[in-house]
């Protein structure tokens, strides 16, 4: 059950994303 390297990569970016928006918005208040 190997996944796609696509299927990865958009999950780390969406992950990523996710991350940055809710760090910005903590950090920025």
């Amino acid at each position: 059950m190997a996944q796609r390297p696509l299927d990865i990569i958009h999950r780390a970016l969406d992950s990523n994303v996710l991350v940055e928006l809710k760090g910005g918005r903590e950090f920025r208040g």
